[in-house]
């Protein structure tokens, strides 16, 4: 398990992430596909209970890993508890959501499972880098605790 960090799954994720969806919404845009039908109070709602859950999830993540602990020990407790990647579960789900409420883009939301799956493979080369680092506690973690949702 001589994994190298894999410092850079996190910008480079995300990086790949924004620039899929940008190319996402310019294609959705240019071709005119249907449009999430639902009215503006709607769409403004739904938009506040994402970003409300993001805030949470975030803040959460902060106080139960907080920043200067990152990279020394992994938390088992807090939101960590029921999930293994909460920050990264925010880019994967929440982000896209918000944007496709924000443009009203069906083809966006068809986009969330490639995105998982992406995200799934990044995520691999990381936990082999932390089951190096913690070695088989990090394994019985792994085997208990979901990766990005909190249920299997």
């Amino acid at each position: 398990m001589g994994c190298t960090n894999p410092r850079n799954v996190g910008p480079v994720g995300l990086l790949v992430t924004v620039l899929s969806t940008f190319l996402i919404i310019t294609t959705d845009r240019k071709m005119g596909f249907a449009k999430i039908d639902i009215s503006e109070w709607w769409t403004s709602l739904l938009i506040l209970l994402t970003v409300t859950e993001l805030l949470i999830i975030l803040i959460w993540s902060v106080f139960s890993l907080l920043p200067k602990n990152r990279g020394k020990v992994f938390s088992k407790r807090g939101i960590y508890a029921i999930i293994r990647h909460p920050i990264y579960a925010i880019i994967i789900f929440h982000l896209p959501i918000i944007v496709a409420l924000f443009y009203k883009s069906f083809v966006l939301l068809f986009f969330l499972p490639a995105n998982y799956i992406f995200w799934s493979h990044l995520v691999e080369r990381k936990e082999e880098y932390l089951v190096g680092m913690y070695g088989e506690d990090y394994v019985d973690y792994m085997a208990k605790i979901p990766r990005f949702i909190p249920w299997r």
